[in-house]
């Protein structure tokens, strides 16, 4: 084990040699040839029609304590459940459940108020749930997330219905494991 170190001292010695030895000139055209090739590269993807910024660049506005989650892709909104206020909540053992649907939602304009998970429930499917007034919209909700189950809001139930501030509660139930 210690050749291995000494055999990469060895190059790290020499490579640190070889630089100094270039000279400050040699050192700047190498660091003007790294911005060319970064910016060939970008023109190279913009005019692929590859313009899109990279699933890295985003950032989820909530934190997931379970474990670094998979980027979002950057959502398109399209207005279909604009001005939608809609809680998700996860009633499955399937981790990031809630948070996927969310994200389905916000691409399609809803404002999601709240995502949480629901005491699981491991036979009951799907539901969307809504407050006084908010029936249109959480059908709406229902037909963008193919749900078949819609109902009213009923706070005497609060096994089966969690808390939510939001006029359309969706309580997503075993039938959405292994998909958005």
């Amino acid at each position: 084990m210690t050749d291995f170190y000494a055999r990469l001292e060895d190059q790290l010695v020499s490579a640190g040699r070889r630089r100094q030895a270039q000279g400050p000139v040699a050192r700047r055209v190498a660091g003007r040839g790294r911005v060319f090739v970064t910016v060939a590269v970008i023109v190279a993807l913009i005019s692929a029609g590859a313009a899109t910024l990279p699933t890295w660049t985003t950032s989820s506005p909530t934190s997931n304590p379970a474990g670094p989650a998979a980027p979002a892709p950057v959502p398109r909104r399209d207005g279909r459940l604009t001005g939608i206020r809609v809680a998700v909540f996860n009633a499955t053992t399937q981790s990031g459940l809630a948070r996927r649907v969310a994200d389905q939602l916000r691409a399609q304009g809803a404002a999601v108020a709240m995502i949480a998970t629901a005491p699981p429930q491991p036979d009951a499917r799907s539901i969307v749930l809504y407050r006084s007034k908010a029936k249109t919209q959480a059908g709406r909700v229902a037909a963008q997330l193919a749900i078949t189950t819609v109902s009213r809001y009923d706070a005497t139930r609060t096994s089966t219905n969690p808390p939510a501030r939001a006029p359309v509660i969706v309580l997503l139930g075993a039938d959405r494991r292994g998909q958005p």
